[in-house]
């Protein structure tokens, strides 16, 4: 837990950049490329132009998940990606049972990558230090951080503080 005042409400935020989503969007583009260019310099425009899409679909997801902001606050956990802005996942401090930090083994939580497993997931970036959310229905979610400490405390005292204190701050009521 980390030490907070009646009153006080803390944030943490990170940007994380995972390698391993840059080097399978550099490859995933680099093999489409090097299937569909001959094919589409052959006058075979339509098989081009599909390619060109398959690319897309595949790469685009690939490469959303290479820049990602981290944030804890009153609001809870929250992950967007910085490329397309879109939230990949959040979960409100009032459906946090339980925050704890653990070595996160990808064998153990899928492989690498957004994980969906039947009652929990997870974003395993590398093999190593990570959080692990409980909801109260029991669903988990796991992340790989460098420091998941301060952010899995911060999360604990949040939602440990009444709720009268953080809906006067503008949280969750």
């Amino acid at each position: 837990m980390l030490p907070l005042r009646e009153t006080e409400v803390g944030a943490w935020s990170r940007i994380i950049t995972a390698n391993i989503f840059i080097w399978a969007t550099l490859v995933v583009v680099a093999l489409s490329t090097a299937v569909y260019v001959p094919i589409t310099f052959s006058g075979d425009i339509g098989s081009g132009v599909f390619g060109l899409v398959i690319i897309v679909v595949v790469a685009v997801p690939l490469a959303s998940f290479i820049r990602l902001r981290i944030t804890v606050d009153w609001r809870g956990l929250r992950i967007v990606s910085l490329l397309l802005h879109i939230p990949l996942k959040r979960i409100p401090l009032n459906k946090i049972r339980a925050v704890e930090t653990m070595e996160i083994r990808p064998s153990e939580w899928g492989c690498w990558g957004y994980r969906i497993m039947p009652g929990r997931s997870a974003l395993v970036l590398r093999a190593g230090p990570g959080m692990v959310v409980t909801n109260i229905d029991g669903k988990q979610f796991a992340i790989t951080l460098d420091d998941p400490e301060t952010p899995a405390a911060l999360l604990n005292t949040l939602g440990s503080q009444p709720s009268d204190v953080t809906a006067s701050l503008g949280g969750p009521r």
